[in-house]
């Protein structure tokens, strides 16, 4: 896994990209878990959130939303923990993250926790 993720996070930086959207959902035992959100990051800062299905302005930091770079260090802390189980895709092309899955410690409920990517922007 480590492996993978090297190379993913080295293949996303290389890419320079300061400026991207993407929708977002967030998996967990939330308030806000199954919502679609799109989120604008500019230069490595959340800069905007609207809920998807209303266009709804969210103010950053009110959410569990994180940057892809944010992403790539939420699963290396999982991993650096010896998570029970860490499932990660990648975009084959950009290497940034497309979806995870942590489980902390076996055995704990409601310590899971997901995201999932879509719709990709980078103007």
């Amino acid at each position: 896994m480590q492996k993978d993720l090297d190379a993913n996070k080295s293949k996303w930086a290389a890419a320079a990209i300061a400026h991207y959207q993407f929708d977002y959902m967030y998996s967990a035992f939330s308030l806000n878990a199954g919502i679609w959100y799109t989120i604008e990051v500019n230069n490595g800062q959340i800069v905007s959130i609207k809920v998807v299905e209303t266009q709804e302005a969210v103010t950053p930091g009110t959410l569990f939303v994180k940057t892809f770079d944010e992403n790539f260090q939420a699963i290396q802390n999982a991993s650096n923990a010896k998570a029970n189980k860490i499932t990660v895709t990648y975009d084959p092309t950009r290497g940034f993250v497309n979806a995870y899955y942590i489980d902390s410690a076996a055995g704990i409920a409601d310590d899971e926790l997901g995201i999932s990517i879509k719709n990709v922007v980078i103007p």
